[in-house]
């Protein structure tokens, strides 16, 4: 899944590009009627697609993805966003892993090109956790068999987010999220390169 999720990333940044490309020539349009920086609209929207690292990690890299939209109403912000994070050895199944799904609210502001967002909220949650099972004969020494046990719970996620356009005329731009849940089953965090577009 992780692999597929991995391929699929750069073809959903090709998609999210030409969506944000339509609406900065709108944006644009907008602009020559005699719109300036200071008269720009107060609300915006973006999405953001992050890769990178999780706090999910059993001796090998931990994998972290996201991808997270954005409202931004005045200073409020307005998420939906879908983490996933798992960790693991390849001779040790199952993997760990972790998922989201959840609604965010939060405060938004912003520097020149720079924009800086944090947010929390209530998500769905979905943990994987390898447990161990039970030992088999192995050819120097005992093997541990581990199993999979699954939870579903609620847990608070927390998004922090800093980003900075490429120019004022793009609807790009790149930059650093963190994304976290608490909650009674596996608390974790996500650490993420993160690409964003939309209409800001």
């Amino acid at each position: 899944m992780v692999k597929t999720l991995i391929i699929l990333f750069p073809v959903l940044i090709v998609l999210a590009f030409i969506v944000s490309e339509s609406h900065a020539q709108m944006s644009d349009s907008s602009s020559a009627k005699g719109d300036s920086l200071s008269q720009m609209p107060s609300h915006f929207f973006w999405t953001t697609f992050g890769l990178g690292g999780s706090t999910i990690k059993d001796d090998e890299a931990p994998i972290g993805l996201a991808i997270i939209e954005c409202a931004q109403y005045g200073s409020n912000t307005y998420l939906a966003r879908i983490t996933y994070g798992t960790g693991g050895q390849e001779n040790k199944l199952p993997h760990e892993r972790v998922f989201d799904a959840g609604l965010l609210y939060g405060k938004q502001g912003r520097h020149n090109l720079w924009y800086g967002s944090i947010a929390i909220g209530l998500a769905y949650v979905f943990v994987t956790k390898r447990i161990f099972d039970h030992q088999v004969p192995g050819t120097f020494e005992p093997e541990d068999v581990y199993r999979a046990e699954t939870t579903h719970t609620v847990g608070v996620p927390i998004h922090l987010q800093f980003f900075s356009k490429f120019s004022e005329s793009t609807g790009a731009g790149i930059g650093l999220t963190i994304c976290a849940n608490v909650n009674l089953s596996r608390s974790f965090g996500l650490f993420l390169f993160s690409l964003v577009f939309g209409t800001f």
